[in-house]
């Protein structure tokens, strides 16, 4: 006896939280052999990238670079969710986002299944990093030192004998010959995210 070969359509309904690497089984739709049992078609989803968003787990991470001025006076801007909604994020006058600061905006990520009992959803993470200027005019300078906190004085006395002057050069992320190796990206994800985290309830 001869093997048949055909094909079988298959109705495939991807549910909106799937995780990477979900596989679907159709029992009974594999390789027919004669006299045996039929195998099992598999199928393996293979989540694509986002550009914006990051996945992990039921949370969203993304990243804004604002400016000097919105970090220390105060932002506006509209984040595009995954649904096609438009979210506006803002914050208050005297809130200062410090550079890598990170913020959260409850319920804005990815849906939770397991919470059958009603619909409820990951949160948002959103790293802001301030793009400073590269120069500074001499008048801007002392219209800043006028507006800001003094700097702190140096107490050195420069003439000792155990004071040497160091010059500051700039720092090429990639060069890792001083560097031990590492076994994960200490900034992956936004883990380790320290005291600057908050989240906003929608």
């Amino acid at each position: 006896m001869g093997v048949v070969v055909h094909r079988h359509p298959l109705n495939i309904t991807i549910p909106k939280d799937i995780p990477r690497r979900h596989e679907m089984v159709f029992e009974g739709l594999g390789h027919h052999v004669p006299r045996k049992e039929p195998g099992d078609a598999v199928i393996t989803f293979h989540v694509e990238e986002h550009p914006l968003f990051t996945r992990r787990q039921q949370n969203l991470f993304t990243h804004r670079d604002i400016s000097l001025t919105e970090a220390l006076c105060g932002l506006q801007m509209s984040i595009s969710t995954l649904d096609g909604r438009q979210l506006l994020v803002k914050t208050k006058a005297g809130d200062i986002l410090k550079p890598r600061t990170v913020r959260c905006i409850h319920g804005e990520g990815m849906p939770i299944p397991w919470r059958h009992s009603q619909e409820s959803f990951g949160d948002l993470f959103i790293r802001f990093d301030v793009i400073f200027p590269d120069t500074l005019d001499k008048d801007t300078l002392e219209k800043m030192k006028e507006l800001l906190p003094p700097s702190k004085p140096c107490t050195l006395d420069r003439m000792s004998e155990d004071v040497d002057e160091a010059h500051l050069v700039e720092f090429d992320p990639n060069d890792t010959s001083n560097l031990e190796p590492s076994d994960g990206d200490e900034d992956d994800m936004y883990h380790d995210m320290g005291p600057g985290v908050q989240c906003a309830h929608q």
